[in-house]
């Protein structure tokens, strides 16, 4: 039987210290560097948990999986590049709506808040 475990990323390995070792992302020199990179806490600490997120185009896949076997400076830029691809949900549908100038009437006010509320 196999007793010995080895993270397959520097993430996971920030992932399992902040879990077995209740170790402080703040203080976590990797999870220093991402904070230092932008990369949202609460972000971070949901990929702790290993979601599935867009990690290929439009593909959603697990975040452990796509940060597997990669040393720390490629799981920095890999974890940047889905943080950029995350921080705006591409399965989400999403529209720019206003009112055009000549339309401005409490009737159009009226229509569009009864249908976005």
């Amino acid at each position: 039987d196999n007793g010995v475990h080895a993270s397959a990323s520097p993430f996971e390995a920030l992932a399992e210290r902040m879990n077995w070792l209740r170790a402080p992302l703040h203080t976590d020199p990797f999870g220093a560097a991402l904070l230092g990179m932008g990369v949202p806490e609460d972000m971070i600490q949901d990929w702790t948990k290993d979601p599935q997120t867009l990690v290929v185009g439009r593909q959603k896949g697990s975040v452990f999986d796509a940060l597997e076997d990669l040393d720390r400076a490629p799981c920095l830029d890999k974890i940047a590049e889905l943080a950029a691809h995350t921080a705006i949900p591409l399965d989400v549908n999403q529209a720019f709506v206003f009112i055009k100038p000549h339309a401005v009437t409490e009737a159009t006010k009226a229509l569009l808040a009864q249908q976005f509320a």
